[in-house]
């Protein structure tokens, strides 16, 4: 059995969606032993109504349940500009549902039953996406952050430099010098 790795912080939550309750009960026991921080939820709607109070980091989901699908779970998360690093497991998959799941985003789609290390490894890499979207969200609060301590003028000169025009093009189109540009442009 492999144990994945975290960083400082605490396991990988991980929801685990599938009406089989045989299902999240083995599944959920596995990915726990593994090192994972498990919820498991018996339907799509289930999960959803708890996006309100949480959100994980990695999603598992079986494609085919009654209500809504795993299909219609994902497209739900989209509508609702949601993005979680989803794995699909069906024991009913064909090409066409599983090119749908991966042009729809997800990570993955297993067939059941799937072995331990596959799933592990399709698992790992959701959780690869979900390190990768967390430092990009870090790093555009601070640089939000950054942004707004900027002065009037300094968010003038900014919107010009992110163009990639050049000093004395943007002095010439706020009629100031480019020494002017140049100090703002330190500011931002």
């Amino acid at each position: 059995m492999a144990i994945m790795n975290r960083t400082p912080g605490g396991p990988w939550q991980v929801a685990l969606v599938d009406d089989d309750l045989a299902v999240l009960r083995s599944l959920s026991r596995m990915l726990t032993l593994c090192g994972y921080d498990v919820t498991t939820f018996p339907s799509a709607d289930g999960f959803l109504s708890s996006l309100d109070r949480w959100q994980p980091e990695v999603l598992l989901v079986d494609l085919r349940m009654p209500d809504t699908d795993g299909l219609a779970l994902q497209a739900a998360l989209v509508d609702r500009g949601i993005r979680i690093p989803t794995v699909f497991l069906s024991g009913h998959g064909d090409v066409a549902t599983s090119v749908r799941a991966i042009r729809g985003g997800a990570i993955d789609f297993l067939e059941k039953p799937c072995d331990e290390p596959t799933l592990l490894a399709s698992l790992e890499r959701a959780s690869d996406v979900a390190r990768r979207d967390r430092e990009t969200r870090v790093v555009l609060r601070e640089l939000t952050s950054r942004v707004e301590t900027l002065t009037r003028r300094e968010h003038e000169v900014f919107r010009w430099v992110v163009t990639g025009r050049l000093n004395k093009q943007i002095a010439a189109a706020l009629g100031t010098t480019e020494k002017t540009v140049k100090v703002h442009a330190r500011g931002s």
